[in-house]
């Protein structure tokens, strides 16, 4: 469970527990994923959380990192 950068894992392995960056953002777990999106056209995405402080984001690959409001 090192440290991963998303451009590392196009392959989209990524695993919970794992410590990953996503362009500026460093150290982020994945606490969940991946998930599927309701239509089949939309890649999957991750949830990741900042451990630093507690805040939670999806990751689409090749779209990005976006808040997550819950």
């Amino acid at each position: 469970m090192g440290i991963t950068n998303s451009r590392q894992t196009i392959d989209g392995t990524w695993e919970v527990g794992d410590i990953v960056n996503s362009g500026f953002m460093r150290d982020l777990e994945v606490v969940s994923g991946p998930h599927k999106n309701e239509d089949s056209w939309s890649p999957d995405y991750y949830i990741v959380v900042n451990p630093k402080n507690g805040k939670k984001y999806d990751f689409v690959p090749h779209r990005g990192i976006h808040t997550r409001y819950d």
